[in-house]
């Protein structure tokens, strides 16, 4: 089964801390979680009575760590993938882009992809081949970084960073 604590470092490498790129959509983040996600957990670091900007600056690891697991592992069911790097990779992949990641994955395996990872859904993810779905989901995410930049050109800033992420991943049986 996969285990969370061996992916939290390796994402929050990726992320690292305070960022404020007025080209990111989500606006200020640290740690990768962005102000809407930051209010949606009611993250008043400063106790101020509102979360602003400001509490994105205080976000801890301990934040983080909550954040990722209630938010991001839990809604992919990590717990119950039988391999750690297919956990990984969904999960990476649902922190950056969130439900879309499980539908995508969800079309790869062809299941209804509702967004909600299921029993039919994690049957068929932990008993296909996991080297060629890790490959398959791969291949989706670096499509997915392609319809953004297409979408949205002003993206394209981001590219190389989100290219070098998925590729990061490997997988290991």
């Amino acid at each position: 089964m996969a285990n969370i604590n061996l992916f939290y470092k390796k994402l929050l490498a990726h992320e690292g801390g305070f960022v404020d790129n007025k080209k990111d959509r989500g606006g200020p983040t640290n740690k990768g979680i962005t102000l809407e996600t930051a209010k949606h957990y009611n993250l008043d670091k400063d106790h101020d009575g509102d979360v602003d900007p400001a509490d994105i600056r205080l976000i801890d690891d301990n934040d983080f760590k909550m954040v990722l697991k209630i938010g991001y592992w839990d809604q992919c069911k990590a717990d119950l993938i039988w391999n750690q790097s297919i956990a990984e990779i969904i999960v990476d992949w649902n922190y950056l882009s969130g439900v879309i990641a499980i539908k995508e994955v969800q079309r790869i395996l062809n299941v209804k992809d509702d967004g909600l990872v299921g029993k039919v859904t994690m049957d068929i993810l932990n008993t296909a081949n996991q080297a060629e779905l890790f490959n398959s989901i791969k291949k989706a995410r670096l499509a997915h970084i392609a319809r953004i930049i297409k979408v949205r050109p002003d993206q394209k800033i981001f590219k190389a960073g989100w290219t070098n992420r998925v590729n990061s991943f490997k997988f290991i049986q």
